[in-house]
C-alpha cells in the first residue's frame, strides 16, 4: 500500500497539485463550498489517464474493503468531478453507477438524480474525487436519505484538505489516498483577498493560477 507522499508526488508529476506562492498578483482558490484557500488538487489530471485512475481506485478499494459489507449495488458520484471516479469504482466492483447533478428547477442548489432511477432497497457507495468541507458530498447524501436505500458508511476520495483521521461527512467516514496541508479561509476573513489576490474557481482558471 502506497503512502500519501507517493500520491501527492504523482499529482505534482502530472501538474495537478497547486500551491499559492504568496505573491498577491497570483490568484488563489475559490472552492465549491464558497471558502477560499491556498491549495488545490486538480483531479482531472488523475481521471484523464485511465490506467492511472484504475490504479488509484484499486488502492482505495483495498483500503475500504472491510466497509463494503454488503457489497454495493450501485456507486454514486456527484457531477461533475466524481462522475468518472464513480464509473471506475463501479467497473471494478461489478455493479451499477449513477451521479447526482443540479437541475434547472433545483431549489437551494440541491443535487438530484436527473438521469437515473435508484432501485428501492439498493446498497449504495458514495465516492468523491476531492473533499474540502464536504458540502457537495453532503448534498448527495441528503438526496439519498430521502430514498429507500442503504448507504455504506464510508466515502473514498483521492484527496482531502483536512486531516483524514476521524473525518466524517454525515454518518460516513472519509478514506483518502492523501491529505494536503491547506489553509482554508472564510471569504470575509481571507488574508489572500486582503493582500490583493483574486479568488478564482481553480479548474476553470487553472492556467491563471499556475501563471
Amino acid at each position: 500500500m502506497k503512502d500519501q507522499n507517493y500520491w501527492i508526488e504523482e499529482y505534482k508529476k502530472r501538474g495537478g497539485f497547486w500551491k499559492h506562492s504568496g505573491n498577491p498578483s497570483q490568484p488563489h482558490a475559490l472552492y465549491t463550498s464558497g471558502t477560499h484557500g491556498d491549495t488545490y488538487t486538480n483531479c482531472t489530471k488523475f481521471v484523464e489517464e485511465p490506467a492511472f485512475l484504475k490504479s488509484a481506485v484499486t488502492e482505495l478499494l483495498t483500503r475500504i474493503e472491510s466497509k463494503l459489507n454488503p457489497k454495493p449495488d450501485i456507486v454514486i458520484g456527484s457531477a461533475m468531478g466524481a462522475i468518472v471516479v464513480a464509473y471506475e469504482f463501479a467497473s471494478q466492483l461489478g455493479c451499477n453507477f449513477a451521479y447526482t447533478e443540479k437541475t434547472e428547477d433545483t431549489k437551494d442548489k440541491e443535487l438530484l438524480f436527473k438521469r437515473f432511477d435508484i432501485t428501492p432497497g439498493a446498497t449504495v457507495l458514495v465516492v468523491e474525487d476531492m473533499v474540502n468541507k464536504g458540502t457537495t458530498t453532503q448534498k448527495t447524501l441528503d438526496t439519498l436519505s430521502k430514498l429507500e436505500v442503504t448507504v455504506l458508511p464510508v466515502v473514498p476520495v483521492f484527496m482531502t484538505y483536512q486531516p483524514e483521521n476521524n473525518r466524517m461527512i454525515g454518518d460516513c467516514g472519509v478514506v483518502a489516498l492523501a491529505s494536503a496541508d491547506a489553509n482554508v479561509y472564510q471569504p470575509d476573513d481571507c488574508p489572500l483577498c486582503k493582500a490583493g489576490s483574486e479568488a478564482l474557481r481553480p479548474k476553470q482558471h487553472w492556467n491563471e493560477l499556475n501563471s
